[in-house]
């Protein structure tokens, strides 16, 4: 992240604190990068064998996008410069999840969560389309498969 960031820009997202728990807090530049390091995990496993012990299934995915819902609570915290300056670091690393991932026709994030996606965030109504987290959710959670 550095190479595209100034230190003035590095140290407001390392000053913005976001709350993930009543006792944890993480800045929004780590969590920035965090999304990024799920999402190359994610893509990476995509074509693993699914013997691999170290691939990660739905609910490592489920980490990833609870993880990009605290960044986008993050967001605010910074003033205008410095958020379209993370828009456009986020951009980068939404368009790889927007690849490795397709449209939720059938809702099953939903199921894997429990609760409806209506009004969550764009991310929750993407699921992988290929891959062990993608097959992990058509067992598991008996995703439709097929053409909409």
């Amino acid at each position: 992240m550095s190479d595209v960031l100034d230190c003035g820009q590095l140290a407001a997202l390392s000053e913005a604190r976001v709350d993930l728990s009543m006792t944890r807090t993480s800045s929004l530049g780590e969590l920035i990068y965090a999304w990024k390091l799920h999402i190359t995990k994610l893509v990476g496993d995509m074509l693993r064998s699914s013997e691999d012990r170290t691939l990660w299934g739905a609910h490592d995915y489920v980490a990833a996008l609870v993880l990009r819902d605290s960044i986008e609570a993050g967001m605010d915290l910074l003033g205008v410069e410095d958020r379209k300056i993370a828009r456009v670091l986020l951009n980068d690393i939404d368009s790889l999840f927007k690849g490795y991932t397709e449209e939720d026709h059938d809702g099953c994030t939903s199921r894997i969560i429990g609760k409806e996606s209506v009004g969550l965030s764009w991310w929750w109504g993407r699921i992988p389309r290929q891959g062990p987290v993608r097959r992990e959710i058509e067992v598991q959670y008996r995703h439709y498969a097929g053409p909409h």
